[in-house]
Parts: C-alpha cells; sequence; structure tokens
C-alpha cells in the first residue's frame, strides 16, 4: 500500500514544487532556478543546511515546506535564523501537514525559526505547533494613501464584485470624494533639506555599510535582519526579486547616508490595481522629517508612475508615528501574518518583547 512519506527537499524537487503551488493558488518562484540563488548564493547557506522538505505520495510531491538562512544581530551577536518559504499541501493531503512542521522545527542548525507569510490556514498550523506571532502589533495593520483616486475606485469596486456595467458609473461618482479627502488634509508637504537618490543597489559604496554598521550599533537591544551591502544584493538583485521592480531611495546630507527605503510593485492582474510596498525604510535615531522625507518620495514616484495606491507593511511604530502625520488610511488583518519560534534559550524572553522586533517586509521570505 503507498504511503504519504516526508523527505528532506532536493534542488531537483524546484519544477515539482513549483507546479504545487500554482495548483493550490499560490505564485511559486518568479523565474526558472530561483532555488540557486536562494541557497546557494546565499552567504548563509551552507552544506549542513537542508533547504527544505516535502510530502511525496507515489513519487509525486503533494506538500512542501522551504527553509532559508538568515541572519539577525541582536545584542552585538549574530543569530540563524531559519525562514520558512512557501507552506503549502495538496487539499487531500493536508491532514499531513504537520509532519511537514514537525520536521521544520526538529532542524539543528537554527536559533529561531520565522514564518513570515503566513495567511489564515497556515496561521492554525503555526499556532498548533506553538510558534507565537511577533509581538508587533502593528504588522498586522497595513497603512496606505491613495495615489491615483480614479484607478484605485475602479479596483476597489471589481474587488467587491459589482456589477461590470455600474463599475465605471459608480467610479465616476465616488472618486470625487476621495479627491476631496486627499485635498483637503493637505499631504506630503516639503519638510527637510536632505538630499535623496535612486541607486542601483550594485553601486553601493563603502558609504552605505558604514551606514548599517552605524545603524546595528545603535539599535543593539533590536532585533535586525543584517543589512549590509551583500545582504541587499542577494535580496534585490536576482531573476525573482527584479518581477517586483523593486527601487533603492538613498537619503544623505553631503557625502553621508542618513537612511534609506526600498520599494517594490506589485499589480493584480484580476482586479487591474497598481500598488508600491515599502519593504523597507531606515534612517538614523529614527528622524521623522527624514522619515516622511523618504516615504513623500515614495509617494511621488508612485503619482508620475500612475501607481493606485502607496503600502507600508510592518516597520516600527517611531516610523509609522511619524507616518501618521501624512493621515494614511489603515486595513487591519483578522489574522497574525509574521510568526516565530525561539529555539536558542537566550532568545526567548528577549523575543516575547514588543520592543525588540523591527520587522518589515524587508524580514523573513515575503521579499525573496
Amino acid at each position: 500500500m503507498k504511503k504519504v512519506i516526508t523527505r528532506s527537499a532536493i534542488f531537483n524537487d524546484e519544477a515539482q514544487v513549483n507546479n504545487l503551488c500554482r495548483r493550490n493558488g499560490l505564485a511559486g518562484e518568479g523565474c526558472d532556478q530561483a532555488w540557486h540563488w536562494i541557497w546557494k548564493n546565499n552567504k548563509f547557506y551552507s552544506s549542513k543546511w537542508i533547504i527544505g522538505w516535502v510530502l511525496e505520495f507515489d513519487k509525486e510531491i503533494v506538500g512542501y515546506i522551504g527553509n532559508i538562512p538568515r541572519q539577525y544581530t541582536f545584542n552585538n551577536k549574530n543569530w540563524t535564523a531559519g525562514v520558512a518559504r512557501s507552506f503549502v499541501v495538496d487539499k487531500e493531503y493536508r491532514k499531513h501537514s504537520l509532519k511537514l512542521i514537525s520536521r521544520f522545527f526538529q532542524q539543528k542548525e537554527a536559533d529561531l525559526f520565522i514564518f513570515s507569510s503566513a495567511n489564515d490556514l497556515s496561521s492554525s498550523v503555526y499556532k498548533i505547533a506553538k510558534a507565537k506571532p511577533i509581538p508587533q502589533d502593528n504588522y498586522n495593520n497595513d497603512l496606505f494613501w491613495i495615489v491615483t483616486p480614479f484607478s484605485f475606485t475602479l479596483s476597489f469596486l471589481r474587488k467587491k464584485n459589482f456589477p461590470k456595467v455600474f463599475v465605471f458609473l459608480s467610479a465616476i461618482l465616488i472618486y470625487p470624494f476621495i479627491l476631496l479627502e486627499s485635498l483637503i488634509r493637505n499631504r506630503w508637504q516639503e519638510n527637510s533639506n536632505c538630499t535623496i537618490e535612486i541607486v542601483n543597489p550594485k553601486l553601493l559604496t563603502n558609504n552605505f555599510d558604514e551606514f548599517w554598521h552605524n545603524i546595528k550599533n545603535s539599535n543593539l537591544s533590536k532585533m535586525l535582519s543584517i543589512r549590509d551591502r551583500e545582504a541587499i544584493l542577494w535580496q534585490y538583485d536576482n531573476c525573482s526579486s527584479k518581477n517586483r521592480k523593486p527601487v533603492f531611495f538613498i537619503l544623505s546630507i553631503g557625502e553621508k547616508i542618513y537612511g534609506y527605503m526600498i520599494i517594490s510593485h506589485i499589480i493584480s492582474k484580476e482586479f487591474k490595481a497598481k500598488r508600491i510596498i515599502i519593504d523597507d525604510l531606515i534612517v538614523c535615531d529614527d528622524d521623522p522629517s527624514f522619515i516622511r522625507c523618504l516615504t513623500r518620495e515614495a509617494f511621488l514616484y508612485a503619482k508620475a508612475n500612475k501607481i493606485d495606491l502607496l503600502q507600508v507593511t510592518g516597520l516600527t511604530d517611531e516610523v509609522r508615528n511619524s507616518l501618521s502625520m501624512e493621515k494614511p488610511f489603515s486595513r487591519k488583518y483578522s489574522y497574525s501574518r509574521f510568526w516565530y519560534f525561539a529555539v536558542n534559550h537566550d532568545l526567548k524572553q528577549p523575543l516575547k518583547e514588543k520592543t525588540t522586533w523591527c520587522a518589515s517586509m524587508f524580514d523573513g521570505d515575503s521579499t525573496i
């Protein structure tokens, strides 16, 4: 009698796993042989590291969870995280899902586990496995600004399943009120003498690593994903991430870097909506004027490129408090989207504290 077996994933499984993802409504990897750069080009990967686990029935892969090594810095030490990737199981085999999670939790090379792109279904499995939602409450509450009112209204009505015949007419009636709201609130005023440039990550200089070094040393009590030049290039200069068209902004005064921001493009083909998401935003000393200056630049970029929506997921309370001055809308999710499990004893208590976390879309696998 044939049985469902669980085994370690190998690189030759990539095509089958992509098919598994797509038949379950997930996009899969954004390019062929994406696993090569995700693991083999990852400086934190070694031959001891298991790249994931699969469920297999009759030589067909029916379930998968990937395992990406990332490093974090906290209390002046580096910590290795095992980051879950594309946790997916065919419907008829979902009773075996815990077998995959069990294998993930049994790995020995990581100090903590991260599940950064959870949905409602996977969240319930992580909860059973004793993982915890990060105490950074705002990660489940997105901020957003409407950039192109008419186009946004059209996509919103499509998403709400309005009859096609009424969508255009309704948008004509509704959008002037959204436009008026934006004018009354008077957002995005010039407020800094800083210089902001769009930079190719390949052209980052030692100035950027100096900036990262200063950020790390001034935030020793924060759990920060490594953000040196090499880590950023690995994450954003590859065939998969290029589908998101990332844009890298550097904020400087004179020759010194004081902050940076990464944005990515998301396009919904179904609802014809165009979004820009701020993947990451870090400035020295959480300076409010720098934060608002960078975000204003993202808004102007979105407007120039006819984007419907500018969105923020995660980021620290300090950053979000500064952004509140620009009067964003918000959307709260009913489930936790970012979970963790501390393996190393020295991390168990600190990671329970809200002030330890600084998670953004840069963390985990959300922008990989």
